[in-house]
């Protein structure tokens, strides 16, 4: 016989109990990932394992990541969703300098790294492009979406 237990601080204890002898194991509960999160990781691990790693490959990936999503979460969520985060590298000096260091262009970089994931973009923002890049730098070369795509769903322009 199995008995769940949901505590305060999210934590799921399990009694099972056995001929008289009970045991409690407790475990976390795992949180749901957001929308964007799941697709993109989704996306991501798909890509990894395509031989041809190009941006074309890239954008089918986060296609096909996108139907397999729920129905509430569409392209045009996960695009604002994603222009949300190219324009937070954007939006720093530091990363602005990388690339010009670089001769990158910051959208088309900006958008690498949102694919790539926010502990990435993180990493990036704290450490700067050469250190987490390193010889990786020219595949952020060509964008993964155009400026006029992300400013359409966004519903204004990113400033660049």
């Amino acid at each position: 016989m199995k008995e769940n237990l949901q505590s305060a601080d999210n934590q799921q204890s399990v009694e099972v109990v056995n001929g008289g002898n009970s045991q409690v194991i407790t475990r976390k509960v795992s949180k749901k990932k957001e929308p964007f999160h799941a697709v993109r990781e989704k996306a991501a691990n798909l890509y990894r394992k395509q031989l041809n790693q190009d941006v074309d490959t890239m954008r089918k990936a986060i296609e096909y990541a996108l139907n397999q999503a729920s129905i509430e979460y569409n392209q045009n969520r996960f695009l604002a969703d994603y222009g949300k985060l190219v324009e937070r590298l954007l939006d720093s000096k530091s990363f602005e300098r990388d690339c010009k260091k670089f001769k990158l262009e910051p959208f088309d970089a900006a958008t690498h790294i949102v694919f790539d994931g926010v502990k990435q973009m993180n990493a990036v923002l704290e450490n700067g492009l050469e250190t987490v890049y390193g010889s990786r730098l020219t595949e952020l070369k060509e964008a993964v979406y155009s400026k006029e795509e992300l400013d359409a769903a966004l519903g204004y322009i990113i400033a660049a």
